[in-house]
């Protein structure tokens, strides 16, 4: 007899001692992610042109692309996810970009592991 199950297309995290889970099955997850791959092309150009031209400021873009990534993260984990991780911390670009980047990284683990 031939048997069926479903992966599992959730992934556990611990993010600054606390526990997340990503589900890569679920649309909100694949929005938040192409939502976040746009934003940061964004932020990219916005920093070469800072760079090459000195048009733009810098700290507007750098508020800018947080912002998009505090709705990545309730995106990927959850709505209060962000607010749960970043309690009590100033606002910090480099925490955000390592965080996403730790976030990324397992997302694309978990692409392997399914597919």
């Amino acid at each position: 007899m031939s048997k069926f199950e479903f992966r599992n297309t959730e992934t556990l995290l611990e993010i600054e001692g606390k526990s997340f889970t990503i589900n890569m099955g679920l649309p909100e997850t694949i929005k938040s992610f192409d939502q976040l791959k746009g934003s940061t092309m964004k932020l990219l150009n916005d920093i070469n042109e800072f760079q090459e031209k000195g048009k733009g400021d810098i700290e507007k873009i750098a508020l800018t692309w947080c912002e998009s990534a505090k709705k990545a993260v309730n995106g990927f984990l959850g709505a209060g996810s962000y607010e749960q991780i970043f309690a009590g911390r100033t606002v910090n670009l480099i925490h955000h970009l390592d965080l996403l980047s730790y976030i990324i990284s397992e997302i694309n683990q978990s692409e392997k592991r399914l597919y």
